[in-house]
């Protein structure tokens, strides 16, 4: 299989997955439970964009095959989630998503433990976990726990 039709396989599920979703949650009611409809558009959104990019570029007879899954970087990220759900409440949403995201994007990257990599991965993880901090807090007034941190 080449990575184009991976990507148009994974994209196409994620965008039934995303309508599924969205569908199931279309009977919460207001703040947190508006949270599961945003994500479903999001995923939703995203995969469109892959399918959309994946048919308007041309098919090459070059395309490299998909070689497979690197199971020590899936293993860190696997690793990693299941530190995140154990360090949760005692250290605090904010520092274990910002770890667990760059822990993640590092795992994806080939060159992600490089300085500058590191650097791009903790800066946007330190953007999104402020974005994400900020939409469950003051938009849908979510109390999450800050652990070790004084707010």
């Amino acid at each position: 299989m080449t990575q184009r039709r991976g990507e148009l396989l994974l994209s196409t599920a994620l965008l039934i997955l995303s309508g599924w979703i969205f569908y199931s949650s279309s009977g919460l009611q207001g703040g947190a439970g508006r949270f599961p409809q945003v994500a479903a558009a999001l995923i939703g959104i995203s995969s469109v964009m892959t399918l959309f990019r994946n048919f308007l570029k041309p098919a090459s007879d070059t395309e490299k095959p998909f070689t497979g899954v690197v199971w020590g970087r899936l293993l860190v990220v696997v690793a990693a989630f299941l530190a995140a759900l154990v360090l949760l409440k005692p250290i605090g949403f904010p520092i274990v998503s910002f770890l667990l995201f760059v822990i993640c994007a590092s795992a994806a990257d080939s060159a992600a433990f490089s300085r500058r990599a590191l650097l791009t991965n903790s800066l946007a993880g330190l953007f999104f976990v402020t974005l994400l901090t900020a939409c469950f807090v003051v938009f849908l007034r979510v109390t999450l726990p800050m652990g070790i941190l004084p707010l």
